[in-house]
């Protein structure tokens, strides 16, 4: 009896609830790269609009993500592994040669910069770690290597990014009903 009212107030329902919502904000974000699933948290969002479209309910979401960590604590999950893989294989130390030839003068920018942040904040333990595990030149073009891939992946990576600074998006979502309630699909 418990199921079959379970059943009907869940066809009941007329549109996706909130919770829906955000379980389908939740599971987008967590799907995207691990730049942006690991180094921010899903902070709060609010219903602009939803409607009904045949068997499909459509539902535009605005969303704010919050930063875990600041910029140059984020580059320096991304040094280790780096350095790590130029530093364990032949193939590595090849692909590390190569990657300062193509670079050249081009990343001293970026080291002067961290250089400059240095000054004013202490090295992030990720980053000390590395150096004190690889040589400089390892962790150096990793480094380069990794503030390069961040910026290729979206301008919200930059350094003046601190813990707690809100991105805003927005997504329509479309949802389906079903046996178990609203899905997104």
């Amino acid at each position: 009896m418990l199921a079959m009212v379970g059943l009907l107030t869940g066809c009941m329902n007329k549109a996706p609830s909130d919770q829906d919502v955000e379980v389908a904000i939740k599971n987008l974000w967590a799907g995207y790269s691990w730049e942006f699933s690991s180094n921010f948290d899903v902070a709060s969002f609010e219903r602009l609009n939803g409607w009904k479209d045949g068997e499909d309910y459509w539902v535009e979401v605005a969303y704010k993500v919050k930063a875990r960590q600041p910029y140059y604590e984020m580059v320096a999950d991304c040094v280790e592994p780096t350095a790590a893989n130029y530093n364990d294989s032949a193939m590595g130390q090849l692909s590390m040669g190569l990657s300062a030839m193509m670079k050249g003068f081009q990343g001293t920018e970026a080291l002067d910069e961290y250089a400059e942040y240095l000054k004013t904040n202490p090295e992030p333990a990720k980053m000390a770690q590395a150096r004190g595990k690889y040589e400089a030149q390892y962790v150096n073009i990793s480094f380069l290597d990794c503030v390069n891939h961040f910026a290729e992946t979206s301008n919200v990576f930059h350094k003046g990014l601190k813990a707690g600074d809100e991105l805003a998006y927005s997504i329509k979502f479309r949802f389906k009903q079903t046996e178990e309630g609203w899905k997104n699909l």
